[in-house]
């Protein structure tokens, strides 16, 4: 099955800079298949046999919201990080709808 990993903190400022070879490296390390990144922000799509709650434990959980006038001043998501258990992460729609299109192609090609 194809998953998507949207990491949090990779290459938003200098100390946190991660080239998407390591990530695809360390990934495949971990035991998943056909590692690919998608920008330079953490996205990260791979196949992995196995459940996707041991997975989610292995590396994230998600929560989706919508903003409809988008993030100029947003007050909910650093509110959402200080009363949350654990780390949080955003993407965009167009960023969220492009990493769908890429796990379905994966889908159907090896499906």
């Amino acid at each position: 099955m194809c998953y998507v990993a949207l990491l949090r903190g990779i290459n938003v400022n200098p100390a946190t800079t991660l080239a998407m070879g390591d990530l695809r490296a360390l990934l495949t390390r971990l035991g998943y298949g056909g590692v690919r990144t998608h920008l330079r922000s953490g996205n990260a799509l791979f196949t992995a046999a196995g459940d996707a709650d041991s997975i989610a434990a292995a590396i994230e959980r998600e929560l989706y919201v919508y903003f409809p006038d988008g993030l100029r001043r947003p007050k909910l998501p650093p509110l959402l990080e200080k009363h949350s258990t654990g780390p949080a992460t955003m993407r965009n729609w167009n960023t969220v709808t492009r990493l769908l299109a890429l796990a379905e192609d994966r889908e159907e090609i090896s499906g």
